[in-house]
């Protein structure tokens, strides 16, 4: 009797989703089982691997992505400050992301974490990405903002400095081989 009380519940609780419904009264199969069905094809492609690529794809990349291109193109501030908020975070948790599997990649449901991690950080246009940001990341970047200037500086001075190196060193190759060049007897 638990069982069939249970069932009736997710019966309910399928036949209020449209496309549940549609599905239903197309194919005579109750929701409840539709909507079982479903979440045990969901759960078979998170655990392949294949689901969560796109499941990732799409919540941590793709949405947040058209998000950024709707406060855009309608010049929403509002939007544009928390979809920045939340490029910030995700480019640590991306990289965050990428350090563990690399040092630890057989953890358990990793992905699964990744995704359910995603989900919060884009939940209500950002909301979980903002609280990210300006809980951990604006005060331990902007402790160290300062010196990642300099070594941004540094860096960024020694690629010129090579850059210039490199050119000379081409200017000289090319003024060698037209030499070379003019030297040579073609008959």
């Amino acid at each position: 009797m638990l069982v069939k009380d249970i069932m009736e519940k997710i019966n309910e609780y399928a036949m209020k989703r449209n496309f549940i419904r549609g599905a239903s009264e197309k194919t005579g199969v109750p929701g409840g089982y539709i909507l079982i069905g479903l979440v045990l094809l969901i759960l078979v492609l998170l655990y392949s691997g294949i689901g969560t690529f796109f499941a990732l794809l799409i919540l941590a990349f793709l949405y947040p992505a058209y998000l950024t291109f709707k406060a855009l193109k309608y010049s929403n501030q509002e939007l544009l400050v928390r979809i920045g908020k939340f490029w910030t975070v995700m480019g640590f948790a991306v990289a965050l992301h990428r350090v563990i599997e690399w040092l630890a990649p057989e953890i358990p449901l990793f992905e699964l974490a990744t995704i359910v991690c995603s989900f919060i950080l884009i939940k209500s246009q950002a909301a979980g990405a903002v609280y990210v940001y300006e809980t951990l990341i604006l005060p331990c970047l902007g402790k160290l903002e300062s010196s990642v200037d300099g070594a941004l500086t540094h860096v960024e001075e020694t690629v010129n400095k090579e850059k210039d190196g490199l050119a000379d060193i081409t200017d000289k190759v090319k003024e060698t081989a037209g030499d070379i060049a003019s030297k040579v007897k073609f008959s």
